[in-house]
């Protein structure tokens, strides 16, 4: 079983006035494991992927912005990718880590290439499942053309 250093309810960085929660267990090279839409990081422990990454690897496991223990704000803007990369570079900055490896699945694979994109320089590798950067990247500007248009009502 993973013996957790943190755990949600009092680990977490605070970025643009939100809680963004996470755990943290093991040691090595970090890791930030980001669950898909309508998860949290501990499903990565619910799956069985933790008790093997932590025997090499620092796991930081996140709450995504608006599921389990991080905060959920009620303006669209705050889901934009852009701050999704700054809620992951906010983690890495609490934790003290300067760059990590990122996996991340469906929803966190697309904030993966967030923070390819937007931090690049922290991040020393990303692995992506179940998302297509080539299909799922044409759907993401009507996405964001619909978030901006509701945040102006």
């Amino acid at each position: 079983m993973t013996r957790w250093r943190h755990r949600s309810n009092d680990a977490h960085g605070i970025i643009n006035g939100f809680k963004i929660a996470y755990e943290i267990a093991g040691r090595g090279p970090p890791l930030v494991l980001h669950p898909g839409m309508f998860q949290v990081g501990s499903h990565w422990t619910k799956a069985g992927y933790t008790s093997t990454l932590t025997t090499s690897h620092t796991v930081i496991a996140i709450d995504p912005l608006g599921l389990g223990c991080s905060d959920g704000p009620e303006h669209p803007t705050a889901y934009a990718l852009s701050r999704r990369a700054e809620y992951v570079t906010a983690v890495l900055d609490d934790v003290g880590v300067k760059k990590a490896a990122f996996r991340g699945y469906s929803l966190g694979a697309l904030t993966g290439y967030a923070v390819a994109v937007h931090a690049p320089k922290r991040l020393t590798r990303l692995v992506a499942g179940a998302f297509d950067p080539i299909t799922g990247a044409r759907r993401i500007p009507h996405r964001m053309a619909w978030s901006r248009s509701q945040a102006a009502t």
